[in-house]
């Protein structure tokens, strides 16, 4: 059991030191690069706000106390196992800080321990107490865990996240923009590399870092930012959020450079091609049925019907 992972660890280890020259993987330097062992202990840290958040909001603090009742050290050991992994990623969650997006995913690697606990748990409870304390139990814990579900649903119906149809239409829409200005091979700085080139063949600067490792591994370097922007890639389109990643950590949309090479782009009627920057290469955009230059005074921009 233990054997078995170590040796696919190894493995992988080895196939990216041959390949990458580098032990570490793009979302160590993306994404924790500052991870230390001092937030495990930090109680009002971003890591315990993550998994408080957690607990609160799927009422997950209700299966404590159904857990703490299973047999520790007497259990079998794919108890103590599934025990071990659920610790496992929870200090992993504390030492990453969490989770930017808020989903809860850097929690659910534990869920299928999570629920073996649960079940082995239940079982052993009743054991323990009478048939009407358990059936009372369970309804109880099923009752309030219902409740949780449902008002997930409802907030998440009230303000759903972006559909991955939306977010693959923003790559798409590049692309046909990148057709129409006569341009065969466009280029996009994104810092969502999944969503983006999902379904469109474009080439992405990933200010996100996980599809780039040198920009994972220089995120928080303006200078080298500058020039490997700016001089050696000059994406065709630069979009997204200014606040996160390679955008917030080095605001290159404040270098002289960005003003000089690139002009602003607005799409009405696309509601989902609305970012903090939506910009495009001064020397690739020019006037064609549907693109049009505007000049108010208060600034210049470029409207795509």
């Amino acid at each position: 059991m233990l054997v078995f992972p170590l040796l696919a660890w190894v493995a992988l280890s080895g196939f990216r030191l041959a390949y990458f020259h580098d032990l570490l993987s793009n979302p160590y330097y993306a994404k924790a690069k500052e991870a230390n062992w001092l937030r495990v202990v930090n109680f009002v840290g971003s890591g315990w706000s993550y998994a408080f958040g957690w607990l609160a909001d799927a009422r997950t603090w209700l299966l404590i106390p159904i857990v703490v009742v299973g047999p520790w050290r007497k259990g079998p050991l794919v108890y103590r196992l599934a025990a071990a992994v659920c610790t496992a990623q929870l200090l992993f969650v504390l030492f990453a800080g969490g989770d930017w997006m808020g989903c809860y995913r850097f929690v659910s690697p534990a869920l299928p321990a999570l629920a073996l606990l649960v079940v082995y748990s239940v079982a052993t409870a009743g054991a323990r107490w009478n048939q009407a304390s358990l059936t009372a139990a369970r309804l109880l814990l099923v009752w309030f865990l219902g409740l949780g579900t449902v008002g997930q649903l409802v907030t998440f119906r009230a303000r759903p996240t972006t559909p991955t149809a939306v977010v693959a239409l923003i790559g798409q829409t590049f692309v046909d923009l990148g057709h129409r200005l006569g341009i065969q091979n466009p280029s996009l700085a994104h810092h969502d590399a999944g969503g983006t080139t999902y379904a469109a063949d474009i080439d992405l600067v990933d200010l996100g870092g996980l599809a780039d490792r040198t920009v994972a591994k220089h995120m928080s370097d303006p200078a080298f930012i500058r020039k490997y922007l700016f001089e050696d890639r000059r994406p065709t389109f630069i979009f997204g959020a200014s606040t996160v990643f390679a955008a917030g950590k080095t605001q290159f949309f404040k270098m002289p450079e960005f003003d000089e090479q690139y002009v602003p782009l607005r799409f009405p009627g696309r509601p989902f091609m609305k970012a903090d920057l939506c910009h495009v290469r001064r020397d690739a955009i020019h006037e064609v049925p549907g693109i049009r230059h505007v000049n108010d005074g208060a600034g210049e921009y470029w409207v795509v019907d």
